[in-house]
């Protein structure tokens, strides 16, 4: 089954490059491919706003399949079905209108200025569409550059998962692109009461990937994010960081004023639960 991407586009270097970043990552995949342009008139009477509305939209169409064509022209459709949206609105508004209509299976979202975990999470968007989308959503940076993916961080927590959408996915890209899965556990001391469980679920997790001792790290600090923060400045020749953010225990969490990044051409990818 063709899965049903949305890709955010307000055509700026960072969207067109998450968009070509998006058609490196999927490959050969038949995949139907959603490019989407949420757009907001400036504030006016009413009667203008109409004439305004109709303008803009008749513009974002147009830029759109503009976006389109050079891909054409470049021989980058790949076999891919394309659709656009044009929607009067904010971005996040309008993904979860067209996700209830279309049901899309991932975001994939450029994101500029801070970059990594701060940018993903803290961005003017990006993190407000993490915390509405309930499915995946991929964050690339503005510098991203697709290259295969090689070695995969993923950023547990230790808490049991309700499905096993994480594990799948984690199977699905060690087995797609040959990667290496590499698991981080953050030892915090919120996690003290936990320990046995925690273990418990790192073996587990362990067992169902079939990963090596060697690709296990754990790390102690006071949260996880600075933790986080500091391994992948240590070994940051990750392709590609993947969490999976929880309502309650929100990994993520941390301070808008730190200065924390994952690095400037890492994306992310929050899986869901």
């Amino acid at each position: 089954m063709n899965k049903k991407i949305v890709i955010p586009i307000d055509f700026s270097d960072t969207s067109r490059n998450a968009l070509h970043y998006a058609l490196s990552f999927l490959g050969k995949d038949k995949s139907d491919i959603y490019l989407l342009n949420a757009f907001e008139p400036p504030h006016m009477g009413s009667g203008m706003l109409i004439s305004i509305n109709d303008i803009l939209e008749k513009e974002s169409k147009s830029a759109l399949n503009q976006e389109i064509n050079k891909l054409k022209e470049a021989n980058k459709i790949n076999g891919y079905h394309f659709e656009t949206i044009s929607e009067n609105g904010n971005l996040v508004g309008s993904l979860k209108k067209w996700s209830k209509k279309i049901k899309f299976d991932y975001v994939m979202l450029g994101t500029n200025g801070a970059t990594g975990i701060k940018g993903a999470l803290f961005g003017s968007n990006a993190s407000e569409v993490i915390d509405c989308a309930e499915i995946p959503v991929m964050t690339i940076p503005a510098e991203a550059k697709f290259n295969g993916l090689n070695k995969i961080l993923f950023a547990y927590d230790g808490l049991s998962f309700s499905t096993q959408k994480p594990v799948e996915e984690l199977k699905f890209l060690k087995e797609e692109f040959g990667a290496e899965i590499h698991v981080l556990h953050i030892d915090t001391p919120a996690n003290h009461e936990h320990k046995n469980a925690i273990q418990k679920n790192l073996t587990d997790l362990k067992n169902k990937l079939k990963l090596e001792d060697s690709h296990f790290h754990k790390e102690y600090y006071e949260s996880a994010i600075e933790g986080i923060h500091d391994f992948t400045l240590k070994s940051p020749n990750y392709d590609l960081v993947c969490m999976v953010p929880r309502k309650k225990t929100f990994i993520f969490k941390f301070s808008k004023t730190k200065a924390i990044s994952i690095g400037t051409k890492i994306p992310l990818w929050t899986l869901r639960d």
